[in-house]
């Protein structure tokens, strides 16, 4: 039987989804007219603060002229509250006129996909197809100063997704990024316990997936291509880093998020 989440649970995602959606922290940089792309870094990148954020973005300038930036929220946690099709007609009124949107969360890119208008495209595709150059900080595999292997973990909104999760590895090998993988990987990848809002709405169900997950591995390495994952990591004592902090670590690792909702005010005012 499905257990109802508790009420002051249902009120904190409420109010995540409230702030998301006002104008202090949904801010945008609207493309030109003549390019029509957008990077969406997502709520779980801009809580780290702006400075990965703006590295991705100064890495796509040359590759989309043009392009603009929406600090948005993808409204998906609005899905445990019965108000997805409410925010996705708010997202999608935002979007008019954007053809192409880079997006940096498995999550984002889902919801999004559900907007027929648009292009919906991973950064890892891009950053396959356009290899990140040293003037961005360079790309590497040196964790404190040694070359560290990890353990890959698909985020599970990845699963239908080979094309991406392809990318991602061609861009990590070519990075010199060194890792093994979980045994259940690709299109049987475990959930690290924050799929559903589990986390938010039932967190002991949501740690005790996270647990099994770990449990398949010794190793406490963890690489990943999702923030809300490696998130998630960290919280079990997990050393986890994003692709994305190894390829611009300059900007991105070691990124605080004990004060997420005062980094993403900092992102907003970036945007």
């Amino acid at each position: 039987m499905k257990s109802t989440p508790h009420p002051i649970r249902l009120m904190g995602v409420a109010l995540h989804q409230a702030l998301s959606f006002s104008p202090l922290f949904d801010r945008r940089r609207a493309p030109s007219p003549d390019g029509g792309t957008v990077f969406f870094p997502g709520c779980s990148m801009l809580a780290r603060g702006p400075a990965l954020a703006a590295a991705v973005f100064e890495y796509l300038t040359p590759v989309y002229p043009g392009i603009g930036v929406f600090g948005s929220c993808c409204g998906y946690p609005s899905t445990a509250l019965g108000r997805e099709k409410e925010r996705l007609a708010t997202l999608t009124d935002a979007m008019k006129g954007v053809r192409t949107v880079i997006t940096c969360c498995p999550i984002c890119s889902a919801t999004l996909k559900k907007i027929p208008t648009l292009n919906t495209v991973s950064i890892w595709r891009v950053l396959d197809e356009h290899p990140v150059g040293a003037r961005h900080g360079g790309a590497g595999a040196n964790v404190g100063g040694k070359q560290v292997p990890h353990i890959l973990h698909d985020p599970c909104p990845t699963r239908d997704d080979p094309d991406v999760q392809e990318a991602f590895r061609r861009v990590m090998a070519r990075a010199g990024v060194s890792f093994t993988e979980y045994h259940s990987n690709r299109g049987t990848a475990m959930c690290c316990g924050k799929g559903g809002m589990l986390m938010a709405l039932h967190p002991d169900k949501g740690m005790e997936m996270l647990r099994r997950r770990i449990a398949q591995s010794p190793k406490r390495d963890v690489l990943t291509y999702c923030f809300a994952c490696a998130d998630s990591f960290r919280s079990a004592g997990c050393r986890c880093v994003h692709g994305l902090e190894l390829l611009f670590p300059a900007r991105g690792a070691g990124a605080a998020t004990r004060f997420p909702w005062l980094n993403r005010l900092r992102s907003a005012l970036w945007i």
